[in-house]
């Protein structure tokens, strides 16, 4: 049972929530305290799963408690709860908190999060995953120049121009985001010369989704003695930018189309993990659904070897959620049109492309139920159209 521990330091706002988990007592076990100096207290004297912070708060606000409990209890879920503006907000949280949530918020909504929150704490506390991939517990920190380019982001001067500054510093980095941004995955009408040109065109998730899967990529280099690399990279790279047009053709806020790029990209990095800690031989894989091989292989899947390594790192539940269900999506907490969705779609599209089009196979790799349950699955051939319109032309490699 997962012990959650509400802070705020309104008596009535965590009456409130008291009353609004009442219902729940059953499925977890509750806590609250009026300060972070009481959290840190309490946290001192028993663990917590999970900590659900209000931002606004006198002497130590919810920024400053999230990032202490981040740096001494890392293995916390994180959750922080404003009523002030999310964009505001997200940005001054975004370095401290698993996931950010805006006041008022429904019980239902609540208990979702929590949910998801419980089951991304389970799998990090996975004995199973820890015991099969060797080292898994001393698995690479998230990397620096992405967290440098965190930084600038939250700051309240921070600019894209110094966001290119900081790419620039990475010759290696400059390279591949130039060679990206200049092919005909974006489709600009101009050439684009500089990592400030593009980070100005492109916005700052576009560049951080970027940055985080090219040093995914270049962190298991050992990789490439089971899997072709270049072959993942490609196919992760068309996802990503596929997701994106996805996102925005269902019309989804931009910054889950943002998020979206990001699971595209990032969606198949577990298999990195895999072929590095495992020797997992992908090269020779059998014909059967690379999830189902990696079962009976090594009884982890590369969704959920992703979904770790990306928890660890701290990234956004919706992007966790959307790397550990993207295979079976209805397994998922989050029944909404989602980033989740939009993986889904995106992943099984382009492994049925080829420079003929797209194969009857389709509709068997999409979860037809689950999408027909959004009222979505209607929209079949126009992600189709899409696909082709964006990717036809190009060489495509199942995975």
């Amino acid at each position: 049972m997962s012990k959650i521990l509400f802070v705020d330091d309104e008596p009535n706002i965590l009456d409130g929530i008291r009353r609004m988990m009442r219902p729940y007592r059953n499925h977890y076990k509750l806590f609250f305290a009026e300060s972070g100096a009481a959290v840190l207290e309490l946290m001192e004297q028993q663990h917590f799963d999970i900590v659900v912070s209000d931002m606004r708060m006198p002497d130590m606000n919810g920024v400053e408690l999230l990032k202490q409990i981040k740096e001494l209890y890392p293995d916390t879920i994180r959750l922080a709860l404003s009523g002030h503006a999310e964009t505001e907000m997200e940005l001054e949280c975004a370095q401290a908190a698993h996931q950010f949530l805006a006041k008022p918020i429904a019980a239902d909504a609540l208990i979702a999060t929590l949910k998801s929150a419980s089951d991304l704490q389970a799998m990090l506390n996975n004995e199973t995953l820890r015991s099969t991939i060797p080292g898994a517990g001393s698995l690479p920190s998230l990397p620096s120049l992405y967290q440098d380019i965190l930084n600038e982001a939250a700051s309240p001067d921070g600019t894209l121009l110094r966001i290119g500054n900081i790419i620039s510093d990475d010759i290696a980095m400059t390279a591949k985001i130039l060679q990206l941004v200049n092919s005909a995955f974006f489709g600009l009408s101009r050439h684009v010369a500089s990592p400030a040109e593009a980070a100005t065109i492109l916005g700052v998730d576009i560049i951080k989704s970027l940055v985080l899967s090219n040093a995914v990529f270049n962190t298991f280099g050992g990789a490439a003695r089971t899997i072709d690399l270049e072959q993942l990279t490609r196919f992760s790279q068309q996802v990503g930018i596929l997701a994106g047009l996805l996102a925005k053709a269902e019309g989804l806020p931009q910054k889950q189309r943002d998020r979206a790029v990001m699971c595209g990209m990032l969606h198949q990095c577990g298999k990195l993990i895999l072929a590095d800690h495992l020797s997992l031989p992908y090269k020779t894989a059998a014909t059967v659904p690379h999830w189902q091989w990696e079962t009976e292989q090594s009884g982890v899947t590369h969704a959920l070897a992703g979904a770790y390594l990306l928890g660890i790192w701290g990234l956004p539940n919706p992007v966790i959620e959307a790397i550990m269900y993207y295979v079976s999506p209805a397994a998922a907490t989050n029944q909404a049109l989602s980033e989740l969705t939009i993986t889904h779609i995106a992943s099984a599209l382009i492994n049925c492309m080829d420079e003929t089009g797209i194969s009857n196979d389709l509709e068997q790799q999409l979860d037809m139920d689950y999408l027909k349950s959004l009222g979505i699955d209607s929209h079949l051939d126009e992600w189709k159209q899409i696909a082709l319109e964006t990717f036809q032309a190009q060489e495509t490699q199942p995975a």
